[in-house]
């Protein structure tokens, strides 16, 4: 009897011992908080790098596009959007100008849909210019000459030497066309590279910065592919 209970108080002892040293739970918050940092992009350069950070406000948190100078880390600038509108992607195009695609947040745990209007700002948020959307009449500097743009516009390719301009693929709502701009940053003056009368069409651009592909598919959905020739 006596050895029973000397094993019963020595397995009592031990799992008091393993409960004691057991990790404690994690909290629930941890699989349902939102990312407050995420999309980090390092600045030509590398002076800088550029992150969706989520910040407190009106009670509820909002996505901004921080810039951070490196290795410093110290905060450079913080530009949110007005309303629900939040900078939904963004790029370099300088090394020190960023462009930006503005987004909607649709819900708390929704995906944001991004609206296809492109601005471009210095890592400061000073010389905000917008490049491509419906509003260009009232929000561009050459709005009165480019007017609203009447689709959905993506950055399709950025130079390589970071001069300031961005191709910009134009898809246009009610008419079968899409097209290809390049625009500079600075001034929204923009350049029609391609034309091409088929919705939903790709572009690709060489190593020398010039659109070379074009693919999509027709209207019988079988796919297409458009070739640039040098003349």
């Amino acid at each position: 009897m006596t050895v029973r209970r000397s094993l019963a108080c020595c397995a009592i002892a031990l799992l008091a011992q393993q409960a004691a040293a057991a990790p404690a739970s994690i909290p629930v918050d941890a699989f349902v908080d939102e990312d407050k940092y995420s999309q980090p992009r390092l600045s030509p350069d590398g002076k800088h790098v550029a992150l969706n950070v989520r910040i407190a406000r009106n009670g509820r948190t909002i996505p901004t596009m921080t810039v951070y100078s490196l290795p410093a880390l110290q905060v450079v600038s913080v530009i949110a959007l007005p309303g629900f509108e939040i900078p939904a992607n963004f790029d370099w195009v300088t090394e020190r100008r960023l462009s930006i695609a503005k987004g909607l947040e649709m819900g708390l745990r929704e995906k944001p849909v991004t609206t296809g209007e492109l601005l471009a700002v210095d890592i400061d948020g000073t010389k905000q210019e917008y490049l491509y959307g419906y509003k260009g009449f009232k929000q561009s500097s050459r709005g009165e000459r480019n007017g609203d743009d009447y689709g959905y516009g993506e950055v399709n390719h950025i130079p390589r030497k970071r001069d300031g301009h961005v191709q910009i693929s134009s898809h246009l709502w009610d008419v079968e066309r899409s097209m290809l701009y390049d625009i500079n940053s600075t001034n929204s003056i923009r350049k029609l590279l391609a034309d091409i009368p088929l919705r939903e069409v790709g572009f690709l651009s060489d190593m020398h910065d010039q659109p070379r592909f074009a693919y999509g598919t027709d209207d019988d959905a079988d796919a297409v592919v458009f070739r640039r020739n040098d003349a």
